[in-house]
């Protein structure tokens, strides 16, 4: 286990847990999007859906308070990273500008 916690502290290991965090908030908006799709379909189907739903009773709560954590998590990490990175580099990179004239350049010649 300390090589877990080892690992998830390190910036790879906190970007792979952001990833992950990320891929999870996916796929519960793509069962979202499923489950309101049964709009289209036919009567009922919507109706059952969200009884389905409410039957789960407090699985549905643990599932809520599951998804506000995984959101949480990626939001904090993710705020983290891009904090560390602003902090190892506080000077901007480069950017390449015009100097306003045209290019004499063709495609050609790049």
């Amino acid at each position: 286990m300390p090589s877990l916690l080892k690992a998830l502290s390190s910036q790879v290991g906190r970007k792979l847990l952001t990833g992950l965090t990320g891929v999870a908030l996916i796929v519960f908006i793509v069962v979202h999007l499923v489950g309101n799709l049964t709009l289209f379909g036919p009567p009922d189907a919507f109706n059952m859906y969200a009884y389905k739903l409410h039957s789960l009773g407090p699985l549905l709560w643990i599932a809520e308070i599951g998804l506000v954590a995984v959101f949480a998590i990626h939001s904090y990490i993710g705020l983290s990273i891009w904090w560390n990175r602003r902090k190892a580099r506080p000077q901007k990179y480069h950017v390449y500008s015009s100097k306003g004239a045209p290019s004499r350049q063709s495609l050609s010649s790049k």
